[in-house]
């Protein structure tokens, strides 16, 4: 099962990491598409259609790469749910290299309506901080 879910990640991004064991969950209106917990060599997604599970595999999978090669000490940041959903996920991504980088990630290997759209509103957020 893993090997056909992971195969397409590149050989250089498989190499020397231990291949994580992969769920796929049926979709039962969960608040998350999937998740990676440190440690666990478990990588969970949420039944969607092809692009976007591809895309959560990516993610969570880069997640996986980061524990194994050590790459972020705290990977955990805490949702600041007093906020739109919007500015929320705006706010996260900010706060956590880890996961900016796993949506780079995933955005190179597994490119998806969503992620693109998530890329370009926070380079648009970034743009609007800037002053002149």
């Amino acid at each position: 099962m893993m090997k056909e879910r992971l195969s397409w990640i590149p050989l250089s991004h498989r190499k020397n990491i231990t291949l994580p064991k992969v769920v796929v969950e049926p979709d039962v209106g969960q608040p998350y598409g999937g998740y990676y917990l440190p440690g666990s060599n478990t990588l969970v997604a949420v039944q969607q259609d092809k692009e976007n599970l591809s895309s959560t595999f990516a993610h969570e999978y880069r997640h996986h790469i980061q524990y194994e090669l050590n790459l972020y000490q705290n990977m955990a940041v805490e949702l600041k749910f007093n906020l739109s959903y919007e500015n929320m996920i705006v706010d996260f991504f900010n706060r956590s290299p880890a996961e900016m980088d796993a949506l780079l990630f995933e955005h190179k290997y597994a490119k998806s309506e969503i992620n693109d759209w998530w890329l370009n509103h926070l380079l648009n957020q970034k743009a609007k901080n800037v002053k002149p």
